[in-house]
């Protein structure tokens, strides 16, 4: 039978300072003077005060009640002394993580990289491939490799020399064009054969394969509440 725990907490009494405030204005406020305009800005100012000091309140009482409740949430693990449950779940998963690693080829189904049991599924999910710069590359040294190959900003201002923003001046004399490196355009055209691992290198770039990252995802569990 599970035990009801008393709280030890302090009864609270009322912030005074938050308790209803009565209004000067009433319900259907009416503004008749330059003093009544300055008390309902004053007002308005005061009652902004009071909220904002009852939502710091509410995120205090918030924050106390989950380190309380964190505190409180232990498993007892054979003589040992009672664990914290979120450090044991992360040992656990350690603990499944190094079986799964050891015993892949027998664990995992062919050609597979996850495996259902009947408590949930463990196993590996693949990572995304990105485009990074090569050692000591920035964006902007990236950019000038290509504008210097493909001559991109003289096409971009001849193009814009020729688009009037007005009858007399032209597009070129208010904007300047400028390159920006997309890697998720890169990254596209790499995958789809538009531009080969050779041509990123030659202007500073590369793609790194993402990184298996293994998971265990329990099936989902409806705690029964016990009677009082």
């Amino acid at each position: 039978m599970a035990k009801k725990r008393k709280s030890t907490a302090a009864a609270k009494s009322p912030n005074p300072l938050l308790s209803a405030p009565r209004s000067m204005f009433g319900e259907d406020p009416e503004i008749n003077s330059e003093h009544e305009l300055n008390e309902a800005i004053g007002e308005i100012g005061y009652l902004n005060a009071v909220l904002a000091a009852r939502d710091a309140e509410l995120q205090a009482e918030i924050t106390q009640l989950r380190e309380d409740h964190a505190n409180g949430l232990t498993l007892r693990v054979g003589m040992a002394e009672a664990l914290p449950i979120d450090e044991h779940i992360e040992t656990l998963q350690e603990a499944i993580r190094s079986y799964c690693q050891k015993h892949r080829e027998q664990f995992l189904p062919a050609g597979k990289k996850s495996r259902k049991l009947s408590q949930g599924t463990a196993g590996w999910r693949a990572g995304k491939d990105s485009v990074k710069l090569l050692p000591g590359q920035t964006d902007s040294a990236v950019l000038k490799v290509i504008d210097a190959a493909s001559g991109a900003l003289n096409k971009m201002r001849k193009l814009m020399e020729s688009l009037f923003f007005t009858k007399t001046r032209a597009l070129s004399l208010i904007c300047e064009p400028a390159l920006k490196l997309s890697k998720t355009k890169t990254l596209a055209a790499y995958r789809e054969g538009k531009i080969k691992a050779d041509h990123l290198e030659a202007v500073g770039l590369q793609v790194v394969e993402g990184q298996e990252e293994f998971f265990v995802k329990p099936d989902e569990v409806t705690l029964q509440n016990e009677a009082a």
